[in-house]
């Protein structure tokens, strides 16, 4: 399934800015560290786009590069299975 969503807040800027489109995937096999993902946050419930900084037992570390982001530091480390999307491209 392919799905298209649209950058609200500037928690990942200056890769991401509010308004930009990101084309996103829910196929996917393997992740990579810098890789954009889209996934619900474990708290707030809302629907997160981070990047992944590191995969270690397969426990995911996310990050927004905004010093005042909330990310895995806050929440704690994802699971794949609490991956929504990963991002394909970005316009």
């Amino acid at each position: 399934m392919i799905r298209l969503f649209r950058v609200h807040g500037h928690s990942m800027y200056p890769r991401l800015k509010e308004g930009q489109k990101c084309l996103c995937t829910r196929f996917f096999f393997t992740l990579k560290p810098k890789e954009l993902l889209i996934f619900k946050n474990p708290i707030s419930g809302e629907i997160n786009i981070k990047q992944l900084r590191w995969i270690k037992d397969e426990r995911l570390f996310v990050e927004g590069l905004d010093p005042q982001s909330v990310d895995s530091s806050i929440y704690g480390l994802l699971s794949k299975k609490d991956i929504l999307y990963k991002v394909l491209f970005v316009f």
